[in-house]
């Protein structure tokens, strides 16, 4: 038949499946710092920046609208100039100028 040949062999009507991947259901959570399943190093008591990073949303939620705003007063600025440039070929067609 056309086209590309496959890379890896058909495997046999009884034989089993490949199976390369792993799965991580059943694995319990466990910090890297003290090795206790209770929490993770985030919130762990031996990591000396873990109060530091407790109110970090709140910078990217004003980061976020600065941005949104920025985006708002680009588009009215690249607007004027497309209706400026029409009504000067309207009034051009209508021998205003």
């Amino acid at each position: 038949m056309p086209g590309r040949p496959k890379i890896e062999r058909r495997r046999e009507p009884g034989e089993a499946p490949k199976g390369t991947k792993l799965s991580r259901k059943g694995i319990k959570m466990t910090c890297r710092l003290c090795r206790k399943s209770t929490h993770n190093a985030r919130k762990c008591p031996l990591n000396p920046e873990a109060g530091k990073k407790k109110n970090a949303y709140i910078k990217r939620d004003a980061a976020r609208q600065k941005k949104k705003e920025r985006e708002a007063s680009d588009k009215k600025k690249k607007r004027q100039p497309v209706v400026s440039y029409v009504i000067c070929k309207l009034m051009l067609h209508y021998n205003y100028i």
